[in-house]
């Protein structure tokens, strides 16, 4: 450790206690003077610098100064006589090669009134960093001409004086940065696979991990219906000022209303609660706040397995939740008897989270008669159900067999917790429009629930975003393109009932073991459960380099007829060659 002390020396030099305890003797560093420095000397009106070497490293860790450095009395700056001494503890970070502890760095100027003076100097003060890398902060003070000097990483040597030792401190402290002890965040396991896609330079690859569609040529596509909803936006002259906080009010009726049926009774009476929201992942943040304060001892159930953001959402608002069983892998179906034993087990209240249609990440969904039989126990045990509404349309093509699930519950008079997204039933998976609904079993409640999720909104964004909603609203609510629009549906979920139909061909035609693939014809939407594990997924990526989540799961909506016979190829090599 290093002690600085700028200014005249006044006699005795300040002694860090962990030194004293060790016993360790100052020794005060003999300059080369000359006589004019000599006479100044004599006058004890010199600068000079005092170091003390740092103790050998040790199991123990020196204990830090009980108290702030001593500082002289102050005087008047303009007497040649005396002047205040400003010492300044510098202990650059290391690692004790006996016990390997990390020590911190402190720039801490001793109390002084230059401090008020010089404002700068009390910032210098405030900066405190722990960090290895912070060593690399040569932080020596050498004597040049009489005058203080500080060595940069860079090497770079600066004067210290007593005027610019608060910018200097601060230069030395750019050097340490107070981020050291932020740790690297392991790539998201979906969106990460499109950058590891677009690092690979074959000509085979294929991208199907995240759930966004494309043409037969592997295209990004945009909805016509929606380049029209955009053009009438550009010939009315619409401005960009703010939303209110609950959304655009016109997005807001047409979403419930596409949800829920424009004729049903909960809307009619305003039972309904729902505000505009950033997609489905803003929407389920939004409810899980909620959850948050209001139920703050409720546990939220979600299926084993599911997106992989719902753990994330949840864990970050801090909502405790656990699994219920739904996948079968002996089957590579529904585990139906597994889900209603786990929802009947849980806490009377708990939030159960539901797929309202093609489950993410299996693609397997209830039939109406289990839908009916999962309601029941629901209702039984009090629970709240929560549907995730992020494909209504895309799955089978239908907005109104899609939301078949949802309603189903509504008509038995449950309150319903509903996250909608629009990003892939129109394409709009950069606008992050979305809603959450509430449905209440009063008026009264429904504008309660919808002030206070209000209220959670307001901090967390303010208000969303109006371009999406103003498409959603003008598709939605002009019935020529409302028409054109489910054309389009039907086209998409017909391009990729088409390629799955094409994959078990290609599939049953290739293996020849006499596996039974019949399982990717009863999974529904973008997605097919491969069943593959984590090596076999790892097989595909490394040998056929074709790019997936790491739990099987493929995006058929990436995949093009042409490319089935490749796929098949590789899936029948991992899933027999790789344990």
């Amino acid at each position: 450790m290093y002690y600085w002390s700028v200014g005249t020396h006044l006699g005795q030099n300040p002694v860090a206690p962990h030194q004293k305890h060790q016993g360790l003797k100052q020794k005060e560093k003999k300059l080369p003077v000359c006589a004019s420095q000599k006479r100044k000397r004599k006058r004890k009106n010199s600068q000079f610098v005092t170091e003390t070497p740092r103790p050998a490293p040790s199991t123990r860790s020196p204990p830090r100064p009980a108290a702030p450095l001593p500082s002289a009395r102050p005087s008047s700056p303009h007497s040649r006589k005396r002047r205040a001494s400003y010492p300044i503890l510098i202990s650059p970070p290391f690692f004790s090669a006996a016990a390997g502890q990390r020590h911190a760095t402190r720039l801490t100027p001793a109390s002084d009134p230059l401090l008020t003076r010089h404002p700068e100097m009390a910032t210098a003060a405030a900066f405190s960093v722990s960090s290895p890398a912070a060593s690399a902060v040569a932080a020596r003070s050498k004597v040049f001409g009489g005058v203080n000097q500080a060595r940069t990483r860079t090497g770079c040597r600066v004067g210290i004086t007593r005027k610019n030792f608060g910018r200097v401190m601060m230069a030395l402290a750019v050097d340490v940065s107070r981020f050291e002890g932020v740790p690297m965040a392991p790539p998201d396991p979906i969106l990460g696979v499109s950058e590891a896609f677009k690092a690979d330079k074959s000509e085979l690859k294929l991208n199907l991990g995240v759930g966004a569609y494309r043409t037969e040529e592997l295209q990004p596509y945009v909805l016509n219906v929606v380049k029209k909803a955009e053009n009438l936006m550009l010939e009315k002259g619409e401005n960009k000022e703010y939303l209110p906080i609950e959304g655009l009010a016109a997005f807001n009726k047409a979403t419930a209303e596409l949800l829920l049926g424009a004729d049903n009774p909960v809307i009619n009476q305003g039972l309904v609660a729902t505000l505009q929201s950033l997609s489905g992942t803003g929407s389920l943040r939004l409810a899980a706040a909620f959850i948050q304060r209001y139920f703050p001892e409720a546990k939220v159930l979600i299926s084993s397995p599911t997106w992989g953001n719902h753990k994330n959402i949840f864990n970050d608002a801090r909502v405790p939740w656990s699994e219920y069983r739904y996948y079968d892998p002996k089957t590579v179906g529904l585990d139906f008897e597994g889900m209603i034993a786990d929802i009947e087990a849980a806490p009377e209240g708990s939030f159960v989270l539901l797929h309202g249609c093609a489950h993410n990440p299996t693609g397997i969904d209830p039939t109406p008669e289990q839908w009916e039989k999962i309601a029941d126990v629901i209702q039984e045990k009090k629970h709240m159900p929560f549907f995730d509404v992020a494909y209504q349309g895309f799955a089978s093509g239908s907005l109104d067999e899609d939301a078949f699930s949802v309603r189903l519950f509504v008509k038995r008079g449950m309150e319903v917790f509903v996250a909608q997204s629009y990003s892939k039933n129109l394409g709009l998976y950069s606008e992050r429009v979305g809603a959450i609904n509430v449905v209440c079993s009063a008026p009264e409640v429904a504008d309660r629930v919808k002030s206070q999720l209000k209220r959670l909104a307001r901090p967390m964004y303010s208000n969303p975003p109006i371009h999406g909603a103003k498409i959603v609203a003008n598709v939605v609510g002009d019935p020529t393109m409302f028409g054109e629009w489910k054309q389009e549906m039907e086209l998409m979920a017909g391009r990729i009932k088409n390629v799955r139909q094409k994959l078990y061909d290609s599939l049953s035609a290739k293996d020849k073991s006499g596996k039974d693939w019949s399982f990717i014809l009863r999974q529904i939407g973008m997605f097919s459960y491969t069943g593959l594990n984590k090596a076999q997924s790892d097989n595909m990526t490394d040998k056929w380099h074709i790019y997936m989540t790491k739990d099987g799961r493929i995006s058929l909506a990436g995949l093009s007829l042409a490319k089935c016979d490749y796929l098949a190829d590789a899936i029948i090599d991992s899933f027999h060659n790789v344990n």
